[in-house]
C-alpha cells in the first residue's frame, strides 16, 4: 500500500476512477489536506488517455475561481502520474439529486454557481465538455451552499488538437445536440449540459433517457424532453420554465450566449413572484445598456411568451394579500441508472424514426397579448406619493410603463410594493422609474425603504432594468450627491459581485 506520493502522505483512499484512484492526502509542509488523483503511468488506459490526465492539469491548473477545484501540482512517482488538488468537503451533486435532499431554491443556487464558474473557465478559453452532477461538488458552510467544478479531463483549450471531428468525449445524456451531431461545440454545449441538470432535479428524470446509447443520443438531437408539470416549479419563480426552455434549446443560437446570463435568470427564479424579465438567449442586454426603443422591441416577444407560460400562476400569487401556500410535491422518483459514457465515434440507431415535429413549447407564439389591468385612481391632492391603487399593477405591464411615464409606473408599483415589501423586483423597477422620472428625493427615500424592509442590495442587480441604470449612472450621473452615496457604498470597488462598479 502506497504512504507516500512527491511531498504528499496519504491518509486514505477517497474512491476509484476509471484510470486510477484518488487518495487523501496531506502536504506535511503547510499541514493542508489535498485529493490526489492517479493514473498508472503504465496502464493500458494508453497514451491518450494519459494526456487528457495531463490535459487536466494544464486546464485546470490555469483557473483560478471560487466555483472551480484549484490544481496544486502535477507530478509522476513510483510509477503513478498524479495530479494535486483542492480537497472539498461535501458531496457530488449527483448524490444530492439521488437523495432529493436540495429544495427549488437551493438547487437553483447551486446551478447558477456552476454557470458562473463555467462563464468564467469560456472567457478564458477553456470548455468543460463534460459537465454533469458527478464532476459538482457540493458542500455546506454555515447554512450556505457551495458548489465547485471538478474534473477537467476532456475540456478543450482554445486551438487545442488532442480531439478531433466525429469522436465524441464525454457522458450522453448531458450532451448538447450541435455536439452529438458534429463532434464540435462551444461553451453554449457547457450550459446545455446545465438546463439538462436543471431538469433532472426538478423531475428526478433525464430528459432524454433511452434504454440504448443510440436512442439516447437521437433523442438529444431530435426530439423534446416531456413536458414539465405545474408541481415541478413547486417554490419557485413559474417563469423557470421559460429558463429551462432556452437552456434546453436545440440551437445554441437561441441558448443563454454565456453562463453569466444563465446564473443571473437561475437566481432571479427562486423568486416565486419574479415573472421572467431573464428569459433572454442573449447576453448583450445584460452587459450594455440598450436606447429604450430598442429594449422595448427586445422584452415584448419575451414578455408575451412569459405571460402564456406561466403569468396567470404569477398574477395569482401577487395578488394575494398573503403569501400562498406551497403545493405538495409529487412522490419522489426512483433513483436513476448510472450512466453510459462514450468516448469512441457516434454510432447509429438500428432503426432510425421519423423526426417527429418540433416542439411547441420552442417555436409557438403566444396568439394575443394579456390585455393590461385598468390604470389606477390618480392620488388626490396632498397625498402620499405611494398612494392606494383600486386593483394591484401587472409587473409585467408596469416595466414596459416605465420608459413612457416613469412617474405613473413608480405610483403602479406602490400597491405591488405594499403587497411584498420586501419584493427586491418591485423595489429594483421603482428605483429605476424614479431615476427616470429625474425624482432624486424620491430614490433617495425608496433606497431606505427598500433597506428598512430589509432588501439586500445585490438582489436588486438581478433585474437588468436596475443594473442598466447603474452603469448608465456611471458613465451620465444625473442622480444627486445622496443618492450617487448610496449606489457608491453598496457597489463600490469593495463589493465583490460582477455589476458591482463604481457609479461615481
Amino acid at each position: 500500500m502506497l504512504h507516500r506520493l512527491g511531498k504528499y502522505e496519504l491518509l486514505g483512499s477517497l474512491g476509484q476512477g476509471a484510470m486510477g484512484e484518488v487518495f487523501l492526502a496531506k502536504d506535511p509542509a503547510i499541514g493542508r489536506r489535498v485529493a490526489i488523483k492517479t493514473i498508472l503511468a503504465a496502464s493500458s488506459a494508453g497514451e491518450d488517455a494519459k494526456e487528457r490526465f495531463a490535459q487536466e492539469a494544464r486546464a485546470a491548473g490555469a483557473l483560478s475561481h471560487p466555483g472551480i477545484v484549484t490544481i496544486h501540482e502535477f507530478g509522476e512517482d513510483q510509477g503513478l502520474h498524479y495530479l494535486a488538488m483542492e480537497f472539498v468537503e461535501g458531496e457530488d451533486l449527483q448524490a444530492f439529486l439521488v437523495h432529493h435532499e436540495l429544495s427549488r431554491p437551493d438547487l437553483l443556487e447551486v446551478l447558477a454557481q456552476v454557470s458562473e464558474a463555467l462563464a468564467y473557465a469560456h472567457r478564458k478559453g477553456v470548455q468543460h465538455r463534460d459537465v454533469k452532477p458527478s464532476n459538482i461538488r457540493v458542500s455546506r458552510e454555515g447554512g450556505r451552499l457551495q458548489a465547485k467544478l471538478m474534473d477537467f479531463g476532456i475540456a478543450r483549450i482554445a486551438e487545442s488538437t488532442l480531439t478531433s471531428t466525429g469522436l465524441l468525449m464525454g457522458t450522453v445524456a448531458y450532451m448538447a445536440p450541435e455536439y452529438v451531431k458534429t463532434g464540435q461545440a462551444d461553451g453554449r454545449a457547457d450550459l446545455f449540459a446545465i438546463g439538462v441538470m436543471l431538469y433532472e432535479g426538478l423531475t428526478g428524470r433525464l430528459p432524454f433517457a433511452a434504454d440504448t446509447t443510440a436512442t439516447i443520443l437521437y433523442r438529444i438531437v431530435h426530439e423534446p424532453p416531456h413536458p414539465l408539470p405545474p408541481s415541478a416549479f413547486a417554490g419557485a419563480s413559474a417563469a423557470l420554465r421559460s429558463v429551462l426552455d432556452h437552456a434546453l434549446a436545440k440551437d445554441p443560437e437561441r441558448r443563454y450566449s454565456d453562463g453569466d446570463s444563465l446564473a443571473a435568470a437561475l437566481r432571479a427564479a427562486k423568486d416565486p413572484l419574479w415573472a421572467g424579465e431573464f428569459a433572454t438567449t442573449r447576453a448583450v442586454p445584460h452587459l450594455k445598456a440598450l436606447p429604450p426603443r430598442e429594449k422595448k422591441r427586445r422584452v415584448a416577444p419575451v414578455a408575451a411568451l412569459i405571460v402564456v407560460l406561466g403569468g396567470g400562476a404569477f398574477l395569482w400569487r401577487h395578488r394575494r394579500p398573503a403569501a400562498p401556500a406551497m403545493p405538495a410535491q409529487a412522490p419522489p422518483p426512483t433513483a436513476p441508472a448510472p450512466l453510459p459514457t462514450v468516448s469512441a465515434p457516434l454510432p447509429a440507431p438500428a432503426a432510425k424514426p421519423a423526426p417527429p415535429p418540433v416542439a411547441s413549447h420552442e417555436t409557438a407564439k403566444p396568439e394575443s397579448k394579456p390585455k393590461a389591468p385598468p390604470p389606477p385612481v390618480s392620488p388626490a391632492a396632498g397625498e402620499t406619493d405611494l398612494p392606494a391603487m383600486d386593483a394591484p399593477a401587472d409587473a409585467l405591464s408596469v416595466a414596459k410603463e416605465i420608459d413612457d411615464d416613469p412617474a405613473q409606473a413608480h405610483r403602479d408599483l406602490a400597491g405591488l410594493i405594499r403587497k411584498s415589501p420586501a419584493n427586491a423586483h418591485f423595489r429594483a423597477l421603482d428605483l429605476v422609474a424614479l431615476e427616470k422620472a429625474g425624482d432624486g428625493a424620491g430614490f433617495v427615500k425608496a433606497w431606505d425603504a427598500a433597506a428598512a424592509a430589509g432588501v439586500d442590495p445585490n438582489t436588486l442587480l438581478f433585474t437588468p432594468r436596475f443594473s442598466a441604470m447603474l452603469r448608465e449612472q456611471k458613465r451620465n450621473a444625473t442622480l444627486p450627491q445622496d443618492a450617487r452615496d448610496r449606489l457608491s457604498q453598496a457597489y463600490g470597488a469593495e463589493n465583490p459581485r460582477r455589476w458591482g462598479r463604481r457609479v461615481n
